[in-house]
């Protein structure tokens, strides 16, 4: 592997501003701006391979659940994998506001029309306290609830959040069976995404490739600036087994996380 330093990363993470701004994913239900942080892995996987290789011998037991956090916030996308890091570096200086952070979910749900990214980034702060079940009780409460009032674009983003979660939590085999995943008709980058990482942790190889595969297909639809093209960490996102690797770290977060709690 080559050698990445932080100002590496930080480069690259200018390039992908402007990109990331514009980018937008198409869905059956219309255009979601919440899959856009979701829809590209470039930058975030450099980003997390960095913080990985540099910072995971230190801290190891009071970092643990925010390097679990870093892992699949690197592979929706630099741009979340850095607002994350901020977003922990707040919530350690915060810790006080755990139910403020809970009521807020709560009532940003019960809004009329929801601000999905923003919910997305509540969510996280929850999973990065270690309050992913709190999170899953919540949203499972809201999918039930969109699905009664016909909400289906609510219902469908709901579980979207609800199948991370339920990742992170290592349950893996209630995320797999989401329906939101098996919406073939749904032309939603985050689908594939989510399905590859799955099959990785149920020690899959074939059928994580295969959704990677499908994955990179819609990926490959937009176009990626030239500088990003010429970059070192392009490969990231080309190379099956790099991304393996990056959710292989995320799954031995879980099974240290689930270790310690029994």
């Amino acid at each position: 592997m080559p050698h990445f330093s932080l100002d590496d990363a930080r480069d690259f993470l200018l390039i992908m501003r402007n990109f990331l701004k514009s980018f937008k994913i198409q869905t059956k239900y219309g255009t979601s701006a919440a899959a856009a942080a979701s829809s590209v892995i470039i930058s975030g996987i450099g980003l997390v391979l960095i913080y990985v290789y540099t910072q995971r011998k230190r801290e190891k037991n009071d970092r643990r659940v925010f390097m679990r956090s870093m892992s699949i916030g690197a592979l929706h996308g630099g741009k979340l994998a850095m607002k994350r890091l901020l977003q922990y570096q707040k919530m350690r200086a915060t810790e006080k506001n755990q139910d403020q952070v809970l009521e807020k979910l709560e009532k940003m749900i019960k809004d009329c029309a929801p601000d999905f990214a923003k919910l997305q980034s509540i969510v996280a702060k929850l999973e990065m306290r270690g309050q992913e079940d709190k999170a899953i009780e919540i949203l499972k409460k809201a999918a039930k609830e969109a699905k009664e009032n016909s909400l289906l674009h609510y219902e469908y983003e709901y579980q979207i959040l609800l199948v991370e979660m339920l990742i992170y939590k290592g349950n893996i085999g209630e995320a797999e069976r989401a329906s939101c995943l098996n919406q073939e008709e749904t032309s939603d980058v985050r689908r594939s995404l989510y399905k590859a990482i799955i099959q990785v942790l149920l020690n899959n190889p074939k059928k994580a490739k295969e959704k990677w595969e499908e994955f990179k297909e819609m990926r490959s639809r937009f176009l990626l600036p030239p500088d990003v093209k010429d970059s070192q960490f392009y490969k990231l996102v080309t190379e099956f087994e790099m991304f393996k690797q990056v959710v292989d770290l995320l799954g031995k977060d879980i099974e240290e996380r689930n270790k310690e709690k029994n």
